[in-house]
Order: C-alpha cells, then sequence, then structure tokens
C-alpha cells in the first residue's frame, strides 16, 4: 500500500511545519485563505529491503548467498 502525506505551501512563500496524512488533517491546522497549494508526497516504503540496490549492498549480498 502506497502512503500518500501532504505537504503544505503557505500563501507567504514558506512550507508548512509538518506533512499531514489527509487533507482534513491540513483544513484543521491552517485556515484554506492561508493555504498556496497542497502537495501529494509519497513515502519511500523499505519494508523488505534487502541492500541489493546499492553496489556495496550487492556484494554482501551475493556473499552471503553462495
Amino acid at each position: 500500500m502506497k502512503n500518500i502525506k501532504y505537504q503544505v505551501l503557505l500563501k507567504n512563500g514558506t512550507n508548512g511545519i509538518k506533512l499531514f496524512n489527509t487533507v482534513k488533517e491540513v483544513l484543521q491546522f491552517y485556515s484554506s485563505n492561508e493555504i498556496k497549494k497542497l502537495t501529494p508526497i509519497q513515502e519511500a516504503n523499505f519494508e523488505g529491503a534487502d541492500g541489493r540496490n546499492v553496489s556495496r549492498g550487492k556484494k554482501f549480498y551475493q556473499r552471503k548467498h553462495k
């Protein structure tokens, strides 16, 4: 399952103070006239990662499984 969070860009040009789980949470924290843009961000999920994506990880993975 993809974990989507929302980043807030305010009209004064700064980012919001944190990432929010839902749009409803954003509207509870900021008023609608403060928000310039909401950007959805997909968080990386490293569950089940075994290190084969990096050259050093590949080397140790091959040693482990020979």
